[in-house]
């Protein structure tokens, strides 16, 4: 078995891993190996919503139960805020719908899903 660790994300992570420097200030997590950068999620607010956001390597797509349990531990957080939470399909990834719908989200159109219930 894999040792997957999560941690909190911090800003030169997000920054690696994005190749830039993130936009906006977000709680963020990251999921590392061997101090490998596997994936990164997290939330930040925008205008009265929480925007969820998630980017995962192709090694770290091969642990569907960690994908699983820590969308539902971001969910978690980003409701916290009290606000709606939003989410954009990635189209150019496959399952990425799938993977909104099964959190709970509905679409709402172009691309753009909110969660149930929040």
């Amino acid at each position: 078995m894999r040792n997957i660790d999560i941690q909190p994300a911090t800003a030169a992570a997000l920054e690696a891993f994005y190749g830039r420097p993130f936009p906006v200030t977000a709680r963020a997590i990251m999921a590392t190996e061997a101090g490998r950068l596997l994936g990164v999620a997290g939330c930040y607010p925008q205008a009265e919503s929480m925007v969820v956001f998630l980017k995962l390597t192709d090694d770290l797509r091969r642990h569907p139960r960690i994908i699983v349990r820590e969308t539902r531990r971001l969910l978690k957080m980003a409701r916290a805020h009290g606000g709606k939470v939003i989410a954009q399909v990635d189209e150019q990834i496959k399952g990425s719908a799938r993977l909104l719908e099964f959190s709970g989200f509905r679409p709402v159109g172009a691309g753009m899903y909110v969660l149930e219930g929040a």
